[in-house]
């Protein structure tokens, strides 16, 4: 396989990962900035971790807590404006 129709694949999975609405196909902001913050609190919390040696289990817990907390409360108000719209 050429490595154009790769690359242009693996471009076409991170758009519709990371960026495109899987309900409308159009470029969703919201998605995608929602992953540059996931990916600067994980570039920030390695670089503390690796340069700094920061072992602090309060690190830890305001990264996970950060990440986790945001997802799942992502996901419920989700899934909490999904019943209501059934309705």
């Amino acid at each position: 396989m050429p490595l154009a129709p790769v690359g242009a694949m693996m471009l076409n999975t991170l758009k519709q990962l990371f960026i495109i609405d899987q309900k409308t196909g159009r470029p969703s902001h919201t998605k995608m900035w929602s992953n540059v913050g996931y990916a600067a609190a994980t570039f920030a919390f390695v670089y503390a971790v690796v340069v700094h040696n920061a072992t602090d289990p309060l690190l830890w817990a305001m990264y996970i807590g950060g990440i986790v907390g945001n997802y799942s409360v992502s996901r419920w108000l989700i899934g909490k404006t999904n019943k209501e719209q059934d309705k």
